[in-house]
């Protein structure tokens, strides 16, 4: 039998023809043993004249009109760009005209994408959290290294002028490493000891080699080699503060004394602390005694200009001893 609408031959009992769509009727049938042929001419359902139809099995001549696309007489849409069922071993059996290709089912792609990309965020987040973080703490160290005046130390202090413990821990993560690193280079310098706050004690004085080594002269000939840490004003006070909790001082005490001996001395420059660690003693005879490294000796007070020299008006905070001594500068 053979589709009336487009000429193909069609299998015995094919109710919708598989090229075109159309139904198929009973006319379509020819009587057994009856020599099937094909029309020569037939127009198509669209106005196109069909010139010659390809037999079965043979490819369609390239140019001729397709049915792909085209709209069938049931209103569904045709199986263009659908997995078709020629070849499959399915020819000749009736194509239903509602078929739709059933849809793939979505995998996990998409989910690892969007897991992969939330942890690229996350990390992305914590590395840029990580280095504003670090940043920060490079730019207030490098702040603190060169402005080593008070100004650093007053967002710290309330209306009152008095320490903000409220900010405790911001300020001691923000010093962690850096204090020593804030020490004034006394490189050259040398304070002897004076009992007259005139005269020098020439055997008995502090040499500082270089930006990190002193030598505490003794009266018996005997030294202290030691590193040395020297920080003035406010940043000197919460130094003292922080660095040696022991002695039970505080930047409110510190500074409200300061401010009485400026105010009585216009001469006083200020607030002083001065620390010795890694102490090792050189003895008379030669031989050397390592001090416990943990134990610093700190001296802290104020500072006068005396014109050619500077005045150093100390408390030894180890000894509870006041010390004078005189520097020139």
């Amino acid at each position: 039998m053979f589709c009336e609408y487009c000429g193909k031959e069609l299998a015995d009992g094919t109710k919708f023809c598989p090229y075109c769509g159309k139904p198929v009727g009973q006319s379509s049938q020819q009587p057994a043993g009856q020599t099937s042929q094909q029309p020569a001419a037939q127009q198509s359902t669209y106005g196109e004249n069909v010139t010659q139809q390809p037999t079965y099995g043979q490819q369609p001549t390239y140019g001729q009109q397709s049915t792909y696309g085209q709209q069938s007489t049931y209103g569904q849409q045709s199986n263009y760009g659908q997995q078709s069922t020629y070849g499959t071993g399915t020819y000749g059996q009736p194509e239903n005209p509602y078929y739709q290709t059933q849809p793939k089912k979505k995998g996990n792609v998409g989910l690892i994408i969007g897991l992969v990309a939330a942890v690229v965020i996350i990390f992305g987040a914590i590395a840029t959290f990580a280095f504003i973080k670090i940043s920060s703490a490079v730019n207030t160290a490098k702040e603190i290294a060169e402005n080593p005046s008070d100004a650093l130390v007053d967002q710290y202090l309330d209306e009152d002028g008095n320490f903000d413990h409220g900010k405790v821990n911001e300020f001691e993560e923000m010093m962690a490493d850096t204090w020593e690193s804030q020490s004034e280079d006394m490189t050259g310098k040398t304070m002897y000891a004076t009992h007259d706050l005139v005269t020098k004690e020439e055997t008995s004085y502090w040499e500082f080699l270089d930006n990190k080594t002193a030598w505490l002269m003794m009266p018996d000939g005997s030294y202290y080699e030691a590193n040395y840490t020297y920080i003035t004003g406010k940043l000197g006070m919460l130094y003292t503060e922080f660095k040696f909790q022991e002695f039970g001082l505080t930047y409110d005490e510190l500074a409200s004394v300061t401010a009485a001996r400026m105010e009585a001395d216009p001469s006083c420059e200020g607030y002083v602390v001065i620390a010795f660690t890694n102490m090792e003693l050189h003895n008379t005879d030669g031989s050397s005694e390592t001090m416990d490294s943990s134990n610093a000796v700190m001296y802290y007070g104020v500072s006068y200009d005396k014109g050619d020299y500077t005045l150093y008006d100390i408390v030894g905070a180890n000894s509870a001893s006041y010390y004078n001594f005189i520097c020139d500068k």
